[in-house]
């Protein structure tokens, strides 16, 4: 749950809205804001998390916060 408050949290910065307008089973085109260019929006939000650029294939397959969550769940921070 952790993980989709965070999704959330990120998804309503990049389009620039409220955590309270991101819906918890928002989506890419049911989502008031993330069309297409809302979609780049929260790539670049996601890179800018996670430090470093997504491969295409993350960025072709996100669709939901579902799939938000799941890349920040993923990242593993290294130390630097």
């Amino acid at each position: 749950m952790r993980r989709l408050d965070e999704a959330r949290r990120l998804v309503a910065h990049a389009l620039e809205k409220t955590v309270d307008e991101i819906a918890p089973g928002g989506a890419l085109g049911t989502q008031s804001g993330w069309d297409s260019l809302g979609h780049m929006r929260i790539v670049m939000s996601l890179e800018t998390e996670l430090d470093r650029t997504l491969a295409a294939h993350e960025i072709i397959e996100i669709k939901s916060l579902a799939d938000i969550a799941a890349l920040l769940a993923s990242h593993i921070a290294i130390p630097g």
